[in-house]
Order: C-alpha cells, then sequence, then structure tokens
C-alpha cells in the first residue's frame, strides 16, 4: 500500500475523533494496515482515520486551556 512507501518505519492507525486509546492499531505490515483500517470502520465511531509514523518514546499528554492563540497547561498525564 502507498503509506508504507510513505513511511520508512511502524505506523499508527487511529480515528480522527476517538477518546483514549479507542481503535488504536500499531502497524508494521500491510496486512495489519488492512486490519486496522477494517477496525476503525466497524467500531460504529466514524470511517475518517488518521495514519501517522509511530514515534517510540514516553507516554505521555498534557491537558490545556486554550483560546486558540494561547494556551496554558493545566496537568501532565
Amino acid at each position: 500500500m502507498k503509506v508504507f512507501r510513505e513511511f520508512s518505519s511502524w505506523v499508527v492507525v487511529k480515528p480522527v475523533d476517538g477518546v483514549g486509546c479507542e481503535s488504536v492499531s500499531l502497524v508494521k505490515n500491510v496486512e495489519e494496515l488492512k486490519q486496522a483500517v477494517q477496525h476503525v470502520s466497524s467500531s460504529g465511531q466514524t470511517t475518517r482515520f488518521l495514519i501517522q509514523k509511530f514515534a517510540d518514546g514516553l507516554a505521555a499528554s498534557v491537558s490545556l486551556i486554550s483560546n486558540g492563540v494561547y494556551a496554558r497547561p493545566v496537568s501532565l498525564n
């Protein structure tokens, strides 16, 4: 598939507007990509999804309050 010509490493497939890690898949090859896309589509949430290069590292998130111009961190999770 085209995505594996563009990404040289693993990719992550996830819904555009998912919550938490729901319907997120780590994909290592074309067959897993097909399964991940089918999983997102069959979840009932959405048929729209993102494919992003996998970034290995420490999992972390931040909660922000923003007006679209300025942002202030509230908590690190």
